[in-house]
């Protein structure tokens, strides 16, 4: 099969999808929220996610963390040292 034959059908199946949405869903939490599941204060986990042990986005001034990713954070199991907070 050439590229070009590739393309074109590669074109079709997207074609054929056109009429769909695609969601992705998932919890979405902030540190306040990360904190309070953790038994942690806000300020510890925004240094983990500062020094990305803990992967999140800052938007707004604001830290989000999906919660897929605080579920690979809690299995890593590399944990964190609240500093006696």
């Amino acid at each position: 099969m050439t590229k070009n034959e590739q393309k074109k059908t590669i074109d079709k199946k997207a074609a054929d999808l056109s009429g769909y949405e695609i969601r992705i869903e998932e919890d979405i939490l902030d540190a306040d929220k990360v904190a309070a599941i953790l038994n942690s204060s806000k300020k510890v986990i925004e240094r983990e996610l500062r020094e990305g042990k803990l992967i999140g986005y800052k938007r707004l001034g604001k830290w989000f963390i999906l919660k897929s990713e605080l579920v690979a954070y809690i299995r890593s199991g590399q944990g964190f040292d609240d500093g006696g907070e």
